[in-house]
């Protein structure tokens, strides 16, 4: 191949580091929803499934954490979600995602 072509490779889509869903319209508490290229890869790298990240999306609570920004957890993730992103386009957006350890706890013995 000579020096500055490019060459075009299609990823399978099996392959994809994407999801097939990235925009979430009416979520509830939050409204409509998109992930961006950054958490679709983090989460697929993570082995985390879109199925699972749908699930936490539109079942677990919000949490706050700070002015802007707010948290769902659940299944051993966790989302980080954008509310009022620059420039605003009308959606939340999920800036990152990853999974979680369970936090320690005391049992009785």
């Amino acid at each position: 191949m000579p020096i500055g072509s490019k060459e075009i490779v299609k990823v399978p889509e099996s392959q994809s580091m994407t999801f097939k869903q990235h925009y979430y319209p009416d979520v509830p508490g939050l409204g409509n929803v998109v992930f961006t290229r950054h958490a679709q890869e983090r989460l697929l790298n993570d082995g985390l499934t879109e199925d699972n990240v749908r699930d936490v999306l539109l079942n677990s609570p919000s949490i706050p954490d700070g002015r802007d920004i707010v948290l769902r957890e659940g299944k051993g993730l966790r989302l980080v979600i954008v509310i009022n992103p620059t420039p605003n386009r009308g959606a939340k957006v999920v800036k990152t995602g990853f999974k979680i350890q369970p936090q320690a706890s005391t049992r009785n013995r």
